[in-house]
């Protein structure tokens, strides 16, 4: 049995993290912690946690604690880590990684050093729709690819009142920091390539549903075109465009994977004919999952699956430090975009996030 103990007792961590590790038959939820006593006592009750910490030194400190689970704030993600990494725990860090470069170099130090497993929570990456466009790409049937269209929208902000630190660009509470790593960890992962470089704007920094736009160049020739905002409908899409055929993923809908070859012309009667047919033969599958949560919530328990399967091998996970760096330094690089209004290659990225003040 994995112990885990989980750093943090906000909202990802109560509706994703939380329930997994509670319920999986290979973990076991041993300590919370966070300076807020009332969501702490709560979560002992719910889920009869053996132990309950104020701070996360103590929560290190423990021995009967295996790995640790870090959903706490961005700028404490490498304190916590390096201390949880020097008391030998294993630990899964929500993105993004750090707020930069200096901080992850600590965070590698300290694992090399450990020799236990970090990785990095990158959910979308796990989710069930995501791993099959992949498999599509892997494929060929695409072709060579040449555009991506990707867009990740939330009503968050609007919805609910933001922490302080997600009002502050310094502290990673930026919509192309907070959000949008997940589609730059996407971009490579799907299409198994690097990020050259990227070009920003925004409208409506650190206010309620800042809405900013990148283009960026892959190494492969790909050229991207994305929408990020807390502040709208929520919508979580990607597409990519080939020589042979078209792939779009939808990650908020049970039938949101679909591939149409080049020769087949929208609208037509047989696109919408092979759509049904592909929805109602989803749609039992849909029933059952959503028992569980649906697909947004499985992608969390698939990606704890295999934090927990690395863990018993001994074996690095597919998502660690360097892939939460590549995500960051994207990050990076946007943000200095806007700032300097001009594009930024990624290997000039900064090596710590530059606010941008509008």
């Amino acid at each position: 049995m994995i112990r885990v103990g989980v750093v943090g007792c906000g909202r990802v961590a109560k509706q994703r993290h939380i329930p997994i590790v509670a319920n999986l038959p290979e973990t076991e939820l041993a300590a919370v912690c966070d300076l807020d006593q009332e969501a702490r006592d709560h979560l002992v009750r719910k889920y009869r946690v053996g132990a309950s910490y104020a701070n996360y030194q103590d929560l290190v400190s423990d021995d009967s604690i295996d790995a640790v689970m870090i959903a706490a704030p961005t700028p404490l993600h490498a304190d916590v880590g390096v201390a949880a990494l020097e008391a030998g725990k294993h630990v899964m860090i929500e993105k993004p990684v750090a707020l930069g470069l200096d901080e992850l170099d600590r965070l590698e130090a300290a694992a090399r050093s450990s020799k236990k497993v970090a990785a990095v929570a990158m959910n979308s990456r796990w989710h069930r729709l995501s791993l099959g466009a992949r498999e599509i790409v892997k494929s060929g049937k695409l072709g060579t690819p040449g555009l991506l269209r990707s867009v990740f929208t939330d009503n968050f902000r609007l919805n609910e009142q933001p922490r302080p630190w997600m009002m502050q660009h310094e502290n990673g509470g930026c919509v192309l920091v907070e959000l949008a790593v997940h589609h730059f960890d996407l971009w490579g992962f799907l299409l198994g390539t690097e990020v050259v470089d990227v070009y920003a704007k925004m409208l409506g920094p650190s206010t309620v549903g800042e809405r900013a736009a990148v283009t960026a160049t892959l190494a492969n020739g790909v050229i991207v075109s994305a929408m990020f905002t807390e502040g709208l409908k929520a919508l979580n899409e990607l597409e990519i465009f080939g020589d042979k055929g078209h792939v779009k993923l939808s990650m908020y809908d049970f039938d949101g994977l679909d591939f149409t070859p080049v020769w087949e012309w929208p609208g037509t009667m047989g696109p919408r004919l092979r759509r049904f047919k592909q929805t109602l033969r989803a749609f039992p599958g849909a029933l059952r999952r959503k028992r569980t949560g649906g697909d947004w919530a499985g992608s969390y328990q698939t990606e704890w699956q295999h934090f927990v399967d690395c863990l018993k091998a001994g074996k690095p996970p597919e998502c660690g430090l360097a892939e939460g760096r590549r995500a960051l330094t994207i990050g990076l690089a946007a943000m200095a975009s806007l700032a300097e209004a001009r594009p930024v290659r990624i290997a000039d990225a900064p090596r710590e996030i530059i606010p941008y003040r509008g």
